[in-house]
């Protein structure tokens, strides 16, 4: 049976250090990710609940069917500039009043419209290549007798999408070469930090029975090893003394053997 090969002290303190830094470099990563997710999403509640807000507005002052009418020409008004949203108003009737050219809204979202998830953020991807998040919400409009109108509004956010995946792969990028670097650095450090304990294991391979005198320095090692060249020393001491008696012992055998 082979034996089984043990690590050294110097391997696993570097595997130590690479892989506290991994998970350093990875949960910082992941929180500057988080932040940066949630920073994109209020910029896009902002815009959204903005252009919300503004159409509310227009359908609070419609007040006949003629008023309704003119709301098309303020919806294609109101998205002057405003690359990425698309706008969905349907009447009280159910017709679709406005909707911006190919509104890519799902019905998951427009069915949302009397729930408490309304205007929490929904996303969804178009065609696997455009991504949108989006709100919905009822308008009421001036003339009581009506029911609310439903306003969808929504997003573009696929350049949101793609900086993010840009940032993971450069936070993995990151990773790998900060556990390499850590590692590298941690052997060196553990080289360095372990030098008194390879120079104590020098010191104790030259003693032998004929230089049982050798001490090993106390005051050279760290605090963490001092003990333990105490512990040697004072074991080193012990051997001295017993070799001393028995040579004294062997000395004086001898001399009794040879005197008549």
């Amino acid at each position: 049976m082979r034996p089984v090969r043990r690590k050294s002290l110097t391997f696993r303190l570097t595997v130590l250090f690479a892989a506290a830094s991994t998970v350093v470099l990875l949960v910082l990563g992941l929180i500057v990710a988080e932040s940066v997710e949630h920073h994109f999403e209020e910029q896009d509640m902002e815009a959204l609940t903005g252009k919300l807000e503004l159409i509310r507005h227009a359908l609070a002052k419609v007040h006949s069917s003629k008023d309704l009418a003119a709301i098309p020409q303020q919806m294609d008004d109101s998205l002057i500039g405003h690359h990425g949203l698309v706008v969905a108003v349907k009447g009280p009737d159910g017709r679709t009043l406005f909707a911006t050219e190919d509104a890519p809204f799902p019905q998951r979202l427009l069915d949302r419209v009397k729930t408490p998830e309304a205007e929490r953020p929904y996303v969804w991807q178009v065609d696997d290549q455009l991504s949108f998040r989006g709100i919905v919400a009822e308008a009421p409009t001036g003339v009581q007798a009506w029911p609310p109108a439903v306003v969808a509004v929504a997003t573009d956010i696929s350049h949101h999408q793609s900086f993010m995946d840009s940032f993971m792969k450069t936070l993995w990028l990151v990773v790998i070469g900060g556990t390499l670097a850590t590692g590298l650095l941690g052997w060196f450090a553990a080289r360095r930090g372990l030098a008194p304990l390879r120079e104590m294991k020098r010191r104790a391979t030259e003693v032998s029975a004929q230089r049982l005198d050798q001490r090993l320095p106390v005051d050279a090692v760290p605090v963490e090893l001092a003990e333990l060249a105490e512990s040697l020393n004072d074991m080193l001491a012990r051997l001295e003394e017993s070799f001393k008696r028995l040579s004294d012992f062997s000395s004086d055998l001898a001399h009794e053997l040879r005197t008549p």
